[in-house]
């Protein structure tokens, strides 16, 4: 049986991740892509997206 893995992604990890950035490490992106791996977000990093939005330093872009 293989061991799960438990990540608790920082702001920028989060953000990497979901816009696919070539600053991820490669290996991080093939953890965070493995099924036994279960991310957690801090609340706190959601109120650190919104606040750089507010802020015009970073701008979302929806998915369609």
């Amino acid at each position: 049986m293989s061991a799960q893995l438990h990540v608790l992604l920082d702001t920028h990890t989060l953000l990497w991740y979901a816009d696919d950035a070539p600053q991820l490490p490669r290996r991080l992106k093939q953890l965070l892509d493995d099924e036994r791996t279960t991310c957690y977000v801090s609340v706190i990093s959601f109120w650190e997206v919104a606040t750089l939005v507010s802020l015009n330093r970073l701008t979302l872009v929806p998915d369609l």
